[in-house]
C-alpha cells in the first residue's frame, strides 16, 4: 500500500512541476505580449487585435489551478504517509 502511495505521491510531484513550468512560461508569454503592446502604443504603431493576450489569461488561470491542485494534492499525500509511519512504529 504505501509503495503504491510513493508512486502517486511521485507522480503529483511531477506534474506540479510540469504545471509550475508551464505557469512561469505563460507569464513570461503575458508579460512578452504586454510589453509588445506597450512598445507599440508608446510609438504611435499600428495596433491590431492580435496584439491582446489573445486567451493567455484563460491559459494562465488553468496552470494555475493545476498547480494549486497538484500542491494540495503533494501535502495530503505527505500528510497520509506521515501518519500511516507513525501508525507502523
Amino acid at each position: 500500500m504505501t509503495n503504491e502511495i510513493n508512486n502517486n505521491l511521485m507522480i503529483l510531484e511531477a506534474e506540479k512541476e510540469r504545471a509550475e513550468l508551464r505557469l512561469k512560461e505563460q507569464i513570461k508569454s503575458i508579460r512578452n505580449a504586454l510589453d509588445n503592446l506597450e512598445y507599440k502604443l508608446n510609438n504611435n504603431y499600428s495596433l491590431y487585435d492580435s496584439d491582446g493576450l489573445q486567451g493567455n489569461g484563460v491559459c494562465l488561470d488553468v496552470y494555475l489551478n493545476k498547480l494549486v491542485v497538484y500542491k494540495e494534492a503533494v501535502k495530503r499525500f505527505k500528510s497520509h504517509l506521515d501518519c500511516n509511519k507513525k501508525g507502523s512504529e
